[in-house]
């Protein structure tokens, strides 16, 4: 009884992994308007629910299939090179990026578009809007796509983006490099076949979960934020396969979440949390050392590291808010994006937000991650090694409030 109660933070954590692994989000994918001369009755938009953790050159086949050729008449379609395609977003983000998770594209999307931005107090009355893509068939801009649009290429930047979070974490790469090949390419067919199990079974190995042991010597006890992103109930019971179990002797369960010393690795014990700031209106990427801790032993927050990082968008320094400006209520799961509501409320969230949630914390801006607005005491280790992506990085997007 006692093994199962301890186990049951580590089995948190790995079922956060995998809602973050099943969020999907809707793209809308037109034509754009110097496409050559459809095909009369062609149709002329293609509608996809796509996986968060997918990139855009895995769905270019579909893509074709069922709206290029069935738009395009025989000449035209013929003139076509696969190679020579590219996306722009409809609402402002410019050109989209080949080495972008789909679900990065999205939240990019939404903090560039006031009109889709989380609010205060309100309820949406429409569905989750979609990301809005304009497909142009020819010209590409290579100095700002910075790769092409092949599998191949697609795969190599995933691989290197795993790596390149691997030695922000540790310093190194050798639990990357260290993996046998057949298991390396596990990370990305799973990717590709949208196979969690598959993923999770050697990305178990580079990620560790958050060590939530009281009597544990890491920086902080990174305990999880389950009063504000998940409240389970009966009807939010979360199954977990054998490779997310913690007490699973498989090759994905947490026994073998191992440092080349032998001892077992926790997020909290981390040289840095691999973190990218995705800024508004093109201003650009920050990226950072993230200690999971402060120089005081007290863990970091999203919000202290935000305070640190810009804070002329988030001015108020983490001593300021109490214990009453930062109550939050317990969201619920929410259908429609297959991951949470946060206290702000998004497109295609149903639940009515309080007033009073944290709006002294993200009084100028608010941080998207996965599609949610953590509240502002959410401990970053925790945030590093549950809401990551596939490619090991933690991907925050920051929107201007109206």
């Amino acid at each position: 009884m006692a093994s199962s109660a301890s186990s049951s933070p580590h089995a948190t954590a790995a079922s956060f992994r995998r809602l973050v692994w099943q969020g999907s989000v809707p793209v809308s994918i037109r034509l754009a308007q110097d496409t050559p001369p459809v095909q009369s009755g062609g149709v002329d938009a293609y509608f996809i629910q796509a996986p968060r953790q997918s990139y855009l050159p895995l769905l270019l086949q579909d893509i074709r299939e069922n709206l290029v050729e069935l738009a395009l008449d025989d000449q035209a379609l013929a003139a076509t090179r696969q190679q020579d395609w590219w996306f722009e977003d409809e609402a402002g983000s410019g050109i989209t990026r080949w080495h972008w998770p789909i679900g990065l594209l999205y939240d990019h999307s939404i903090i560039n578009d006031p009109s889709r931005s989380p609010t205060i107090g309100t309820t949406p009355s429409s569905p989750t809007a979609p990301l809005r893509l304009i497909l142009h068939l020819s010209n590409p801009p290579a100095e700002k796509l910075l790769l092409s649009n092949s599998i191949d290429a697609c795969r190599l930047a995933f691989m290197s983006a795993i790596k390149e979070a691997d030695f922000v974490r540790w310093g190194n790469v050798k639990r990357v490099t260290g993996l046998r090949k057949l298991d390396q390419d596990s990370l990305w067919d799973g990717l590709r076949a949208n196979d969690f199990d598959l993923h999770a079974k050697v990305a178990s190995r580079i990620l560790p979960l958050p060590n939530f042991s009281p009597n544990s010597s890491d920086h902080g006890s990174s305990q999880p934020p389950s009063t504000h992103l998940l409240a389970p109930t009966s009807r939010q019971h979360l199954s977990r396969p054998p490779s997310t179990e913690p007490d699973s002797t498989s090759s994905g369960g947490n026994s073998s979440l191992a440092s080349p010393n032998g001892k077992p690795d926790s997020a909290n014990a981390v040289r840095s949390v691999p973190i990218k700031i995705h800024l508004p209106e093109a201003a650009g990427v920050l990226q950072g050392v993230v200690p999971p801790s402060e120089p005081n032993g007290t863990p970091t927050t999203i919000h202290s590291y935000l305070h640190s990082s810009i804070p002329l968008l988030f001015p108020n320094p983490p001593s300021s808010l109490t214990p009453s400006t930062l109550s939050t209520p317990s969201p619920s799961l929410d259908p429609s994006s297959s991951l949470f509501v946060p206290p702000y409320t998004h497109p295609g969230s149903h639940t009515q937000p309080s007033t009073s949630t944290s709006t002294s914390a993200y009084t100028l801006a608010y941080p998207i991650i996965q599609g949610i607005v953590p509240p502002p005491e959410t401990e970053i280790a925790w945030l590093g090694a549950c809401l990551v992506g596939a490619d090991g990085w933690l991907a925050i997007c920051i929107g201007m409030n109206a």
